[in-house]
């Protein structure tokens, strides 16, 4: 990896593995080029070390009780004008994520909708930026649309 640019971490990469970025995941996926981390670990990276950090689909696989924890260990190692971008699904409105559903990948642990998680993103120091996925895929594209395999 080029140690000239900032790190990029693909939380929760699943099989969407980003070429140039620290893809990491839970154990049980067994990918080549995937690190191994889950939810409630520290993050092996130093503070300040990472640039830009993806967490798309998976805040539903940490209890809610654990987003402040775990945003927290996420701001950690962003640098001051380092990103995270968080893409979840409303499950207010997307209601088949039901808490206690297995899923491919593990069981459903948590709600996951902006007006539930902001006190938690802000208790963690983050900022709000944008919420509008227009504006967000504008700026970041494939990179935050799982459909896509690169």
């Amino acid at each position: 990896m080029d140690q000239s640019q900032p790190l990029k971490l693909n939380i929760g990469c699943w099989d969407l593995l980003l070429p140039g970025w620290e893809n990491l995941d839970a154990p049980h996926n067994t990918l080549d080029g995937v690190k191994h981390w889950s939810w409630n670990e520290r993050l092996p990276y130093g503070d300040g070390s990472v640039g830009l950090i993806l967490i798309q689909h998976v805040l539903m696989y940490c209890r809610s009780e654990n987003y402040v924890r775990n945003l927290s260990e996420c701001r950690r190692v962003l640098r001051p004008e380092g990103r995270i971008l968080v893409k979840e699904d409303n499950d207010l409105v997307w209601i088949w994520r039901k808490m206690g559903t297995k899923h491919k990948t593990g069981t459903v642990l948590s709600h996951t909708n902006l007006d539930l998680m902001k006190k938690d993103l802000i208790e963690a120091k983050f900022s709000i930026i944008s919420s509008d996925w227009k504006e967000i895929v504008g700026r970041y594209g494939d990179i935050i649309n799982r459909q896509r395999k690169l």
